[in-house]
């Protein structure tokens, strides 16, 4: 009876419990967020599985050598082909044998070869329908192999190997083992084969033309019977019934591995790139797929695809094309695991002789024979018709539908007006043949022709507009908002001023350009002949040719469209890919099964549509997709699977081959998984193998992600990494660090200062580096290009010429006063509490600059501020003046706008400053005292206040200052350092007081604490009068005299004086974090007033010219005591840690040499026992042939 399919795919036979059905999809619909996907990622479980049930069980398979078949056989002897693109009915089978089928395989000529247990070889050629039948022995046949010449191998039960030819039949046969031979590898490069067997050993055969003979044994290689061999690379692998797998390094063969499942061993295979071991393993429970990575056995746990079979898996193989792994278990089900995701394309609409096609405006264009139609890209329904010459190979459409344009066999371009299109709106004749058309503005077409003149026809005036100069034929034109770019037949594009006409610069491709495109920011992209994407960026064009190369397609590139830094290319490979033009890296491949001509994005970006033979068709953008995407999709659940051991902390291992993976649509990498799940050590070896830094796509950075989750430790990884690299190389990073420095400095973490020094660089190419400079050094100005201009610093007529130095700022800053962004800067650094962060060159340039521009507001302030002082004392003086009121009243009135502004703008920030409160009580107060000053009252209470009030905070605006800077925050701190002094001074001198008021019996306890008082400070006028020495004074009151005497003056004054002291090299040490914090908040408070400027800002780069000597003065700045030792320490701490480092990568060294040494010590110790043995034989031999002919002799 034969087998037959019962059931596919999902659904499982009554039959059959236990079904196992394909996971869920991942995604969910909020899973755009990465949070979400990360959730996802944890969830993951087994791969999808596509199920085929049979009747009767199968006991080994094989696929052909292009995997387009599966060749299976049965328990019933049976032979079954199924194609692959076709599991639901199989398509062939052979059902002679009733025995068992033990082994099948099948050679590239698509010829099957089967052994079964009745000692049959069974051959079958199934696409010539040719059959044979060998050997007919008692002995089953358990496993064979191929060699050259049309021979095979085979080792049967009772013990022997034989050697096989199609035609000539059995040619040799040779015995070693002790018991059944259970598998066989071949070694067809070297023409050894090994066999395991039900003995425990492990056999080694070389062949030699028409014979076989063994080399080497190992009679105890396990501790049961072996039941499976695989080779890769230098390496066997056996494994064992009690599921040991022993791993052979054949150089010595030697054991090199061991792993012990623990649970009876059936079957496994290898991944074609000797990456993956497959196992699958049996319990009285479960049936698990273990795989295991065979470059980290010793360190990582394997994957598992938990319930893989309800029944005994008879046998496990790896596709190595698709990447599948197929399993036949004794429930009667092959299931075939898909470890790729894989996006498919869709037929959306079956035309054929489609000659040219365009899409715009959610309309897809395409010419048939003589007409141009105009379908929906949504569902392709008919949106209308044109009718038209026949023979169109170009169409080109403006962005708002309204006019067409196409090119003619007669070589005229015709122009269409949409609205009004029964008749062409204009037509304009060419000399040769059409070869590129795109819209050069809204009333102009640039046109290629294979002459190699490129024209721009003007549609208003019907003419030509302009013929750009004669070259060889023109391949492909277009055009941005600023320049024209014509690329010709010699793989030269010239680049034109739209404007002008102006000719700009020629850039070489080096061979046939077939496409170009541009950016918004006038990167130009082009591919043609040699399969290579080159770009250039503009603001490199003019100072190199060399362009940046895009390396990864195998055939031409016909077609390339570039949207923002995305380029999508289509190659004669059959495939599209996308590249990211900043990183320079390839994003994701979709392999397509058909040849295709053309290709475009809808206007969203969400599906790519392209034309084959078989029609239109379409697929989905990964960048846009609902899925989750895993590129290179090779292993991509794999992928997914160690991404969840990181997430659940079960390995702490970092896998470099993932370093390239990408999760799409989130552009997520491993970057971004070891931030989430907090393993700074794997992120350091990730970043230092090479994974990119991507942006996702919320254009999120791994440092800003990082942030953002506030895992610090990752954050401060990526911050050395960053300093490390050569950032202006790379775009794509300098405009994530731009978008999140406000995060990266409100941070605080410990290596800001190296990454924010790093982002200052000097500046040396073709620079002038002695000069004198216009202005006071240092000269510091913003550019919108990074480029230094010498004329800008330089005193080129000067004599007093020194060696300078030019900085500029790698990432742009808004300087734009008032600016949203602008204040948010300032108040990051505000808020900053990492004090060498101050002392980074950046940090003071940025904030001398800005300082520079903020300085004479804040100076106005001050001087409205003095005007209101002074007018203030000269009223509570005595004097009054009617109009210094009416101007007192309207500076009043401005300072209150002032306190309103910076309450709207941080309520929270101004409600914990003690200073806005006692602004608000003064200009309360000032209205009062004006209506008291209008209506001729006085206050002296109110004059008092006012004067406090008004005079305290004059001393802050001294902070404008540089000299007076550092004095106020001195005192101020000072002050703050002396209040707990002060608190136990005045209780000891009240403590005084009322031991005198006791002891001398005072009227007056006021004015003993006033006496007690000028004791402190050596006045004794008030405690001793002049009859003291007259005065009948007790011992108890010189005892408290002289205790009074040396504590409060001596002790406590001078424990004031150590106290101050100590602020004093504080303040000292912290001088530059307390400048600078103090300038960014008054910059912070001058700019808030600026409330109308918040929405501009423009970023710019910060360029700076010093003398040398200035710099060198710098380094050498007063640190103050206590920080001067610290550094020291730090330095000596720096150093240890350096040699320990190297100590313990010596002993590392070291340690790998002695284990190097032993090896070698224990091959050559056998090498030397095995030249004793054969020595002590051949002493043997001699000594027998010795006497052998002593007694022939004596005979």
């Amino acid at each position: 009876m034969e087998d037959s399919i019962v059931n596919t795919c999902s659904t499982q036979p009554s039959y059959a419990p236990n079904t196992l059905h394909p996971p869920k999809s991942l995604l969910s619909p909020e899973s755009q967020k990465i949070e979400n996907l990360f959730s996802s990622i944890s969830t993951q479980t087994n791969p999808p599985c596509e199920t085929l049930y049979t009747q009767f069980i199968i006991s080994t398979m094989c696929i052909s050598y292009d995997e387009n078949y599966l060749i299976t056989g049965t328990n019933s002897g049976g032979i079954y082909i199924w194609k692959f693109t076709d599991l639901k009915e199989h398509y062939q089978a052979w059902t002679d044998s009733t025995s068992n089928i033990n082994i099948i395989k099948c050679n590239p000529e698509k010829i099957i070869y089967a052994g079964n247990d009745a000692g049959e070889i069974l051959i079958w050629d199934f696409e010539k329908s040719r059959r044979n039948t060998y050997r007919k022995d008692k002995y089953g046949v358990t496993a064979l192999e191929f060699l050259e010449d049309k021979k095979f191998i085979i080792a049967s039960k009772n013990t022997l190997l034989e050697l096989w030819h199609e035609k000539k039949g059995k040619i040799y046969a040779v015995g070693g083992h002790d018991d059944v031979i259970t598998c066989m590898r071949i070694d067809e490069s070297k023409k050894i084969i090994y066999t395991g067997s039900s003995d425990y050993s492990i056999k080694v055969w070389d062949i030699d033309e028409d014979t076989i003979e063994e080399t080497r044994s190992i009679d105890e290689a396990h501790k049961a019977g072996i039941v499976v061999l695989e080779l890769y690379n230098e390496n066997l692998i056996s494994g064992d019934l009690d599921g040991e797998i022993l791993i052979w390094n054949l150089k010595y063969f030697e054991q090199k591995n061991r792993i012990s499942l623990m649970e009876e061993l059936r079957c496994l295979a290898i991944s074609s790139d000797n990456r993956y071991l497959f196992t699958a393993t049996e319990n009285s429970e479960k049936i698990h797929i273990k795989i295991w990575n065979l470059n980290n056995l010793s360190e990582d746990k394997p994957f598992a695809i938990k319930n893989a079979h309800t029944g005994t898996v008879n046998g496990i193989l790896y596709m190595p094309m698709t990447g599948k792994l197929i399993t036949v278990g004794q429930e009667k089900a092959v299931k075939v695991w898909n470890f790729s995701k894989i996006l498919s394309e869709e037929l959306g609409l079956k035309k054929n002789g489609i000659t040219a096609m365009s899409f715009s405006q959610y309309l897809l264009i395409y010419a048939k024979n003589s007409r141009i139609k105009f379908i929906t890209s949504g569902d392709y329904k008919k949106y209308r018709s044109l009718n038209t010459v026949n023979g169109i190979k170009m169409i080109a459409s403006d962005a708002q539908n309204s006019i067409l344009a196409h090119d003619s066999p007669e070589n005229t371009l015709y122009i269409w007006r949409l609205k009004l299109y029964s008749e062409p709106y204009c037509k304009f004749p060419h000399p040769e043949a059409l070869t590129s058309i795109v819209f050069f503005d809204t009333n102009k077409i640039l046109t290629g022709c294979t002459d190699g003149i490129a024209r721009v026809w003007n549609l208003v005036y019907q003419r030509i507009e302009y013929e750009f100069p004669k070259t060889i034929s023109i391949t492909s034109v277009k055009c941005s908002n600023k320049y024209a770019y014509i690329a010709n037949q010699d793989g030269v594009i010239s680049i034109w001023k739209k404007k002008n006409f102006v000719f700009k610069k020629n850039v070489e491709y080096k061979a046939l350009v077939m496409t170009i495109d541009i950016t918004d920011t006038d990167i130009l992209v082009a591919g043609g002949q040699g399969s290579i994407i080159k770009f250039w960026r503009w603001k490199n064009m003019v100072y190199k040719d060399k362009p940046e190369e895009l390396l990864g397609h195998k055939k031409d590139i016909f077609k390339i469209i570039v949207i923002k830094n995305l380029t999508y290319s289509a190659s004669y490979d059959k495939t599209i890919k996308i590249w990211s033009i900043n990183l320079k890296m390839l994003y994701y491949s979709i392999s397509l099964d058909s040849d295709i001509t053309d290709f475009y994005l809808s206007d969203n970006c969400e599906n790519i549509h392209f034309y084959s033979t078989s029609g239109f068709l379409h697929i989905k953008n990964p960048l846009k997709s609902d899925e989750i995407l895993v590129h290179p999709q090779k292993y991509s659940w794999i992928y997914l699977k160690y991404l969840q051991k990181l997430f659940k902390n079960k390995t702490k291992v970092f896998d470099e081959y993932w370093k390239n993976y990408i999760i799409f649509p989130h552009l997520v990498n491993l970057l971004y998984i070891l931030i989430k799940a907090n393993h700074p050590d794997l992120l350091k070896q990730a970043i230092a193998s090479g994974v990119k830094f991507l942006q996702d796509q919320h254009g999120e950075s791994p440092l800003s992600v990082s942030l953002n989750w506030r895992n610090y430790n990752c954050a401060d990884v990526i911050l050395k990494s960053l300093s490390k690299l050569k950032l202006n190389k790379e775009p794509g990073l300098v405009e994530s660090i731009e978008s999140s420095i406000t995060k990266i400095i409100n941070s605080n973490l410990s290596k800001l200062p190296i990454f924010f020094e790093s982002l200052f660089s000097v500046m040396t190419n073709r620079l002038t580096l002695y000069a004198q400079m216009k202005e006071k050094a240092p000269m510091i100005l913003e550019s919108k290009a990074r480029k230094i201009v010498e004329v800008n610093f330089n005193n080129y007529e000067g004599d007093k010429k020194e060696q300078v130095e030019f900085k500029s700022s790698i990432v742009r800053f808004d300087f734009t006063l008032g600016s949203q962004e602008s204040i948010q800067l300032l108040r990051a650094i505000s808020h900053s509490n990492n004090p060498d962060f101050f002392r980074t060159a950046l940090l003071k340039s940025i904030l001398k600059y800005k300082w520079k521009k903020v300085y004479f507001i804040l100076l106005g302030e001050a001087l409205i501020y003095g005007f209101m002082v002074f007018i203030v004392s000269y009223m509570t003086i005595g004097g009054y003046d009617g109009f210094g009121i009416f101007v007192f009243g309207g500076f009043n009135t401005i300072m209150l706008v002032k306190e309103e502004i910076q309450f709207v703008e941080n309520p929270k920030k101004y409600a914990k400053d003690v200073w806005n409160f006692i602004d608000l009580l003064r200009i309360l107060l000032s209205y009062v005292f004006l209506v008291y000053q209008n209506n001729g009252r006085g206050s002296v209470i109110m004059d008092q206040a006012l004067t406090i009030l008004y005079w305290a905070r004059a001393v802050t605006y001294f902070r404008i200052f540089d000299k007076t800077r550092y004095l106020i925050r001195m005192i101020i701190e000072t002050f703050i350092d002396v209040i707990p002094f002060l608190l136990i001074f005045f209780t000891a001198t009240f403590t005084f007081t009322l031991l005198f008021y006791i002891t001398k019996s005072s009227d007056s306890l006021a004015q003993t604490f006033v006496d007690t008082y000028k004791l402190n400070f050596n006045d004794f006028s008030g405690i001793l009068d002049e009859n003291w020495e007259r005065g009948n004074l007790s011992a108890i009151f010189w005892a408290i005299f002289f205790i009074a005497s040396i504590i409060n003056p001596i002790v406590l004054l001078n424990m004031l004086i150590a106290i101050m002291s100590d602020t004093y090299d504080r303040v000292q040490e912290d001088q530059v974090v307390a400048d600078c914090k103090e300038m960014a908040v008054m910059m912070m408070q001058a700019e808030a007033m600026l409330f109308w400027r918040r929405g501009y800002g423009k970023r710019s780069y910060l360029q700076r010219c010093d003398y040398v000597r200035h710099l060198t003065s710098e380094t050498t700045e007063w640190m103050g005591k206590i920080r001067a030792i610290k550094k020291s320490i730090a330095r000596l701490n720096l150093k240890v840690r350096g040699n320990e480092k190297k100590i313990y990568t010596i002993q590392k060294k070291i340690m790998i040499k002695i284990k190097e040494l032993k090896g070698i010590n224990e091959h050559m110790s056998k090498k030397i026992t095995d030249l004793e043995g054969v020595n002590n034989s051949n002493k043997s031999s001699n000594s027998f042939i010795y006497k052998f002919l002593i007694t022939i002799i004596c005979n």
